[in-house]
């Protein structure tokens, strides 16, 4: 990020050919995924785009239940493709899978754009590669409901392009402008893309772009940025009755999830967000914290810090880490104080999609610090990269499964016709992982099980009490049904 050689040459992006890369190989990754059914929040949004009259009761989840929120790029997404889908889920996944290859693409250009040199088409092809393979990301691009993320991620990569070339000596009002549409549509996507004006004001305490524009005008800039974060939010306050979010209703702690704020939560989810992004070990899958999957991107680290350190100097290569990992933890702030991620299962890791894309830029600032000596980065970035291909089949693999087993669940219930009423328990909340059923049944009933009645489902223990008191009276077995997750639907005998 040296702002002398960027003035004196200006931004290098990637050639075309170079950000297609990127793109590839977000096909080849998830392609194989694209025939899979809808699992958990997927038949709650394809319900509630069934049902909105209008394109305002669209775009917004009420305070009706413990949840609400304001979300209209995303939820316009599921309405409009209702429309046009309706309940094939092809067409929704080719969405998720052309959005994360743009996202891919973007973080090519991105990287490009803070690179001097030669080096900007080699770093920012290998970081939009790093990026579409990383083994966190299929929660957010398998799962559909996960599109929230990829969307957010979309609008700020955007804001961030435009913004760097702004600060260039050259830039114009229209790239501010630009970076106004990308920040709005982060915002409409998911609230996550709030912090983008400190992600900015990052970038230009780090003169990326260089030092060409006047600071009043880049500071104006981004007070504009924090104006239109704040009309956001108080348009949300007005649409939600308040600032919405998911609430807690029960106990001393009953109140908004994401006002809460732990300093001790806050920085073991900013290590664990960390370890995840850089050095991923999917441990359901392999035990142990040592394993070759995790080393092996370790050491292909190191020697990418050591090669561009040897190669560009220390200190520089310390700055372009310090500064990528200052933007890393800015843009998990939304979620640090009370979010969760598991670095055993991989569950919630959506939450680290827009993270991830600066784990996935320092990647290829560094891979383009080390071109001095050209096969011992390209070992150094293979040394990370097939690992990660290879832990993302598998975790891909685990959400295929799960819409499997979704599938089969729900096509396989009884209709109405053969049980009039019917009581349920063993829903699984997950396999391996990735979601199957934890919530979402009731629709999924509804749109796919030709049942107009909702399907109660209960606890094991509620399930033995109503089976004690509604046999004896001569009650339908059937009515009781109990998912197994080897036999599917089985009667208790």
């Amino acid at each position: 990020m040296d702002a002398a050689a960027r003035d004196a040459g200006g931004l290098r992006s990637p050639h075309l050919h170079w950000t297609l890369l990127p793109l590839v190989a977000a096909t080849v990754a998830y392609a194989w995924t694209l025939g899979g059914f809808f699992v958990s929040d997927d038949f709650a949004m394809l319900h509630r785009a069934m049902t909105a009259r209008d394109w305002f009761e669209a775009s917004h989840l009420p305070r009706t239940g413990h949840m609400s929120w304001l979300r209209p790029i995303s939820q316009w997404s599921w309405w409009g493709q209702w429309g046009l889908f309706g309940l094939d889920p092809l067409g929704y996944r080719v969405f998720n899978l052309l959005f994360h290859g743009l996202n891919a693409a973007l973080v090519a250009w991105l990287t490009g754009a803070l690179v001097p040199g030669r080096g900007a088409r080699w770093g920012g092809a290998l970081a939009g590669v790093a990026f579409a393979l990383a083994p966190i990301h299929p929660e957010a691009v398998t799962w559909i409901s996960g599109r929230v993320d990829v969307l957010s991620t979309t609008g700020v990569l955007v804001a961030l392009l435009a913004w760097v070339r702004f600060c260039r000596e050259d830039g114009r009002r229209r790239h501010l402008l630009v970076a106004y549409f990308g920040l709005c549509f982060g915002l409409g996507a998911k609230e996550m893309a709030c912090t983008l004006p400190a992600l900015a004001a990052i970038l230009w305490f780090a003169r990326a772009g260089g030092t060409g524009r006047p600071r009043r005008t880049r500071l104006l800039g981004l007070v504009t940025l924090g104006v239109l974060v704040l009309s956001y939010f108080w348009l949300r306050f007005l649409v939600l009755d308040g600032l919405g979010g998911v609430t807690v209703k029960e106990g001393a702690e009953a109140g908004s999830l994401q006002a809460r704020f732990d300093p001790m939560a806050a920085l073991s989810f900013q290590l664990r967000a960390l370890r995840l992004s850089l050095a991923p070990l999917h441990r359901n899958h392999h035990p142990g914290d040592w394993h070759l999957l995790r080393l092996a991107p370790l050491v292909g680290w190191a020697l990418l810090v050591g090669l561009a350190a040897k190669a560009g100097g220390a200190r520089k290569t310390l700055w372009d880490v310090g500064v990528l990992l200052a933007l890393f933890v800015v843009s998990t702030a939304p979620i640090a104080g009370w979010g969760y991620v598991s670095d055993q299962s991989f569950m919630s890791t959506r939450y680290l999609y827009l993270p991830s894309v600066f784990a996935a830029v320092l990647f290829g600032v560094l891979a383009a610090g080390a071109l001095a000596r050209p096969r011992l980065a390209a070992g150094a970035a293979l040394l990370v990269l097939v690992p990660w291909t290879y832990q993302l089949f598998e975790v891909n693999g685990t959400w295929v499964r799960a819409a499997a087993m979704s599938e089969r669940l729900v096509t396989t219930l009884p209709s109405q016709a053969e049980v009039k009423r019917l009581c349920v328990t063993g829903l699984p909340d997950n396999t391996g992982g990735a979601y199957v059923m934890r919530v979402g049944f009731a629709h999924a009933v509804e749109l796919f099980a030709e049942r107009t009645d909702r399907v109660a489902v209960v606890e094991p223990h509620e399930w033995e009490a109503m089976r004690a008191e509604h046999l004896p009276k001569g009650a339908r077995p059937e009515v009781f049904q109990r998912w197994d997750r080897d036999r599917g639907w089985v009667l208790e005998p």
